[in-house]
Parts: C-alpha cells; structure tokens; sequence
C-alpha cells in the first residue's frame, strides 16, 4: 500500500477571501486530498449555504485538481439534551448542502458528547444520536455523499463519549451503507 498524503486546510479569513492563498500553500506538496476545515469558516447562515463562498472554494479546488473533503461542524452532538436534536439535525444536514455545492464526497462529524451518567438515559441518548446519524447518512446518500464519525475525547471533567470501541459498535448497529467509524488517534491518546 503506498502512503496518502491530506493536509487539514482552512482560511485565515471567516468569508474564505484568501482561500486561493491557502490551497496554493499546500498545493506545492501535492496531498492526495484535503480536508477542508468548513466549521471554521462562515458559509451557512440560518442552515443555509453562502453558495457564492462555497462556489470560490470549490473553484480554487477545481483549479488546483485537488480532491477535497470537509470536516463538518464541531457542534453537532446527536447525545444532547432531546430538546436540541432538531438543531443538531439542522445544521448537519446544511453542512451536506454545503458539501454538494464544494463537490465534496466525504464529511467527518465527531460522535457526541453530554454530562449524562445514569445509564438509562444514556441508553436513550445512543438511541437519539444512532437515528440522527441514520437521518444524515440518508440525506448524504441522496448526494453521494460519505459520513465519517470519527472518535473524540471527552472535552471537560465528567462529560461522556464514546471510546473508539463503543464507536464502532454504534456504527456497526446502525449499518448505513454511507455511514463508517473514522478513527483519530490523537483523540484516542488524549
């Protein structure tokens, strides 16, 4: 098997101005792909896509011939309160809008995360966020679009996530042909 190569990539400017700039940089190493970091850019509002951002990335890409994918946003978080689950669906299924306008075929979600302990509602979590991510990996197979749940690491003191091996379990129930487990080992280390 030969090493791939993709760099992380994101503008230094919220609206994306300077994305040829930053393409450019990394094109000169010549990645077998990038991921685009779109939760660090503005190109939603009010879960809809700024197609004219989205269209002056997806033609610097284009101009580069650089195969892209995106990491979607940081905030979804299929195992929150119930009250939040239709924003969390929302706004994952803008960022596949945005993806369709990139010409992306793949995004990276991070499995969810909450304060819950008792085991109960935990059940009741993994439920919620098992059927939201069914609901975005079908709306994403509309567009041909891969989903990519990758592991993290809990972010404050007695908050739960789950371990790579829960992970891969929750995947392998939901069984969604455009739903995989993406394992980051840095997370996992941390």
């Amino acid at each position: 098997m030969i090493p791939k190569l993709g760099i992380s990539l994101r503008s230094l400017a919220r609206d994306a101005s300077d994305i040829e700039i930053r393409v450019s940089e990394v094109a000169q190493y010549s990645p077998d792909s990038i991921e685009l970091m779109c939760f660090a850019q503005d190109l939603i509002r009010d879960r809809k896509v700024l197609t004219h951002r989205a269209e002056q990335i997806r033609r610097t890409l284009e101009h580069h011939s650089i195969v892209a994918t995106m990491h979607g946003p940081i905030s979804l978080n299929f195992l929150d309160s119930p009250e939040n689950m239709n924003l969390h669906l929302s706004s994952g299924l803008a960022y596949i809008d945005l993806g369709v306008v990139l010409g992306i075929t793949a995004m990276v979600i991070h499995t969810g995360y909450c304060s819950e302990t008792d085991q109960a509602i935990l059940r009741s979590r993994y439920a919620a966020q098992r059927d939201g991510l069914n609901r975005l990996a079908d709306y994403a197979g509309r567009h041909g679009i891969m989903i990519y749940v990758e592991n993290i690491f809990p972010f404050f003191e007695n908050v739960h996530t789950a371990l790579p091996g829960r992970l891969a379990e929750e995947i392998l129930m939901i069984d969604h042909p455009q739903l995989f487990a993406c394992f980051d080992v840095s997370h996992a280390y941390i």
